[in-house]
């Protein structure tokens, strides 16, 4: 009788805790609550499975979710890891899977290597990123040429600038960087707070001037000069100021400006 009651004690430990799995009728949002608060309390084992459970499924329900999977949800993943070690293992197993697929050419390859990417950042591991592109490069040029956009911040702050030089296409590098800047403005002039507008508008500025400074001394430091004092003088246009941005101005000196944080918006091709 002794024996058998033992045996039920420790049984019931196990039992306690047993793994987390989702609802019947799951919603991501609420999961991701839960990951948070259960790695306050200590919950590590649970908070661990809904954040496999968010990045592997959030977007089966809506791709509303699609920025906050590659940013909030991962930091919290990435900040997991530093005190349950686990945890940092499966993101890195997660992010090398990725790789595999993108190197393999699997599924939607922009789709995966912009997850790999989002998490590399999370993880101050872009010379991962570099490493996958520098391989596609050598091995299948077309996929990279298809994903350089994408990987041009992790290679620019690598100082890769030779090899972004194989895929630069200025004019279509430009147009790109315009057309968000247009969406970017139209966005401000919807605000009905001045305030608003005037902070919309700022950030559409800087975002335009970071990016047509970044492909402006790219193309100057890849021997490419009169094709970079075009895209400068087409940007003072676009900008309608009266003299070139001093930034834009030092690119075409050949010095890259400090990369912006990239924006996590739905890729749908380019």
């Amino acid at each position: 009788m002794i024996c058998r009651a033992i045996f039920v004690f420790l049984l019931f430990p196990f039992n306690a805790m047993a793994a987390w799995t989702p609802p019947a009728t799951p919603d991501p949002e609420a999961i991701l609550r839960e990951a948070r608060a259960d790695a306050v309390a200590g919950r590590v084992e649970d908070s661990l499975a809904k954040h496999v459970w968010f990045f592997q499924h959030a977007l089966d329900h809506g791709s509303s979710l699609y920025g906050v999977r590659l940013s909030n949800a991962l930091e919290d993943w990435a900040t997991l890891g530093k005190s349950y070690p686990p945890a940092l293992k499966k993101l890195r197993q997660t992010r090398d899977d990725a790789a595999k697929k993108v190197i393999e050419h699997k599924a939607d390859v922009r789709e995966v290597f912009n997850d790999m990417l989002a998490i590399n950042e999370q993880l101050k591991e872009e010379d991962k990123t570099v490493q996958v592109f520098s391989q596609l490069d050598r091995e299948a040029p077309n996929v990279a040429l298809e994903l350089y956009d994408l990987a041009q911040p992790s290679l620019v702050n690598l100082k890769q600038f030779k090899l972004c030089g194989k895929y630069l296409d200025p004019k279509k590098g430009y147009d790109a960087i315009a057309d968000v800047y247009r969406m970017n403005l139209k966005y401000a002039e919807s605000h009905q707070s001045p305030a608003e507008e005037t902070q919309w508008r700022q950030y559409a500025e800087k975002t335009f001037s970071n990016e047509v400074s970044t492909l402006v001394a790219l193309l100057v430091v890849n021997d490419r000069t009169p094709e970079a004092k075009r895209i400068a003088e087409i940007s003072a246009k676009e900008l309608k100021c009266l003299g070139r941005d001093a930034s834009i101005e030092a690119a075409l000196q050949g010095k890259l400006p400090r990369q912006r944080p990239r924006d996590i918006v739905e890729i749908k091709g380019k």
